[in-house]
């Protein structure tokens, strides 16, 4: 595209040589030469301090609220962030193939790699990178869009109401998917009914003739429902279309029976925890309403990678395993990584930080995993942060509170240095509470004197 067709497509006017670009980027870190930047402005941030650097990497131009010195074309536009929108819209409308949109509380990465895995099997599809799920990363997305590809796997991702609406009307999608309702980024929703409606906007978000894909075990089931109106509806989980039976567990495996409409198939998934079950039947309905077989849905659900930070096992040399679940935190997804923790050999430790945008409410949110995770019978908690405190105090004596990740960390590797035994070690927290300091520093243990 030229800069002047994009300057009309965003609104905007070109100052400076008109020039053919090639690609998108929103940050001058991974800029590639021959690319359109597009000077983005937030709450910790501002890249139009940043045009010099693009002009480094060899930009083609810059969509911009500012101008220039003159030596880098610019597109100048009152709000960058639309302007990205309105490109990626244009761009999307270019190609004719389903799309499927992801959303929901928790399962939203898996949800999108399992289905992936299986469009993979026979096709060619445009799968979403990481959790690029917001107004930025759809976009990003959807500029990777070209003519080699013939479906479409969009994550989406909410924190406030319109989000999904948002999404959905730059990523037109045909089939929308709803992961689960849980208790999430209530600091900007305010409870979770409104969390609940703002993920059925995937389903208003829909043509008349789209398809819903909804957790039949979910509360807010008739809620979807009632949203869907005479759209079709496939639901997965207890009583639904798509099921699972004869479910069987071991570490690092979970074999079962999933019936699709009548037809049954055995799967066994590479996976930990049991919560991965039920975003394998949310892929599968995606991919059957696809026209997909269920042999091949079997086959990639089966080759599927794992997201990382979700459960992720890796095994230590010194007998001890760490299960990685920190990239994310909220009630229901802390309960299913405790489900799978306590599935594990040996002795269970589990490093909880705090599950952050839970609103009025999150000390109690905090106090009930506390709880749940006594109860399941983790033998050790370590917590960190303002309400995870809770947590310790509901779970017991052997529960101990870190103001700083730092002496927690001191604190855990004594603890592990000491232990002699298997011992897996868990970590949930939201992403900001840097977890990973605790993994890397796990990780670096080769034997019992870390």
């Amino acid at each position: 595209m030229r800069l002047s067709e994009a300057a009309d497509l965003v609104g905007g006017r070109l100052i400076g040589e008109d020039r053919q670009f090639d690609g998108i980027s929103t940050d001058t870190r991974s800029l590639h030469p021959g690319e359109l930047f597009f000077a983005l402005k937030g709450p910790r941030f501002d890249a139009h301090d940043l045009l010099d650097d693009a002009l480094k990497k060899s930009a083609i131009g810059a969509v911009s609220s500012k101008l220039g010195d003159g030596r880098l074309p610019i597109i100048k536009v009152l709000d960058s962030r639309a302007g990205l929108v309105d490109l990626a819209q244009n761009w999307r409308d270019r190609f004719e193939l389903p799309v499927v949109g992801i959303t929901g509380s928790a399962g939203k990465t898996s949800v999108k790699e399992m289905l992936g895995s299986v469009f993979e099997q026979n096709k060619n599809p445009l799968v979403t990178l990481g959790n690029l799920n917001n107004d930025i990363g759809v976009p990003l997305t959807l500029f990777r869009l070209d003519s080699s590809h013939n479906c479409a796997v969009i994550e989406m991702g909410a924190s406030n109401p319109k989000d999904i609406e948002k999404l959905c009307s730059i990523a037109r999608p045909k089939v929308g998917v709803i992961t689960l309702c849980a208790p999430s980024h209530l600091d900007g929703f305010g409870d979770v009914q409104t969390v609940a409606r703002t993920k059925g906007e995937i389903i208003t978000g829909l043509p008349e003739d789209g398809v819903v894909v909804i957790n039949n075990e979910d509360f807010f089931r008739d809620l979807w429902l009632e949203m869907a109106g005479k759209r079709q509806v496939i639901r997965f989980g207890r009583g639904g279309d798509i099921y699972a039976s004869d479910i069987s567990v071991v570490p690092g495996k979970i074999n079962f029976k999933m019936s699709v409409f009548g037809s049954t198939a055995e799967i066994e998934l590479n996976r930990r925890g049991t919560h991965h079950i039920n975003n394998a039947l949310a892929a599968s309905g995606a991919a059957y309403v696809l026209g997909t077989e269920l042999e091949t849905i079997v086959r990639g659900l089966e080759s599927a990678p794992e997201a990382k930070g979700r459960l992720n096992f890796s095994r230590q040399k010194n007998g001890l395993s760490i299960l990685n679940d920190a990239y994310n935190a909220n009630p229901v997804s802390t309960r299913a990584a405790i489900d799978a923790l306590v599935l594990e050999k040996g002795v269970c430790w589990m490093v909880f930080g705090d599950m952050r945008e839970l609103g009025a409410n999150s000390p109690a949110f905090h106090s009930e995993v506390g709880e749940y995770a006594a109860s399941a019978l983790v033998d050790k908690l370590y917590t960190v942060g303002r309400d995870s405190k809770y947590a310790s105090d509901t779970f017991g004596t052997r529960a101990r509170h870190f103001e700083t990740v730092s002496s927690l960390l001191e604190s855990l590797l004594e603890d592990v240095e000491k232990f002699k035994g298997p011992l897996t070690i868990l970590l949930k927290a939201s992403r900001s509470m840097n977890l990973d300091l605790v993994t890397d520093a796990l990780s670096a243990c080769e034997s019992t004197e870390c």
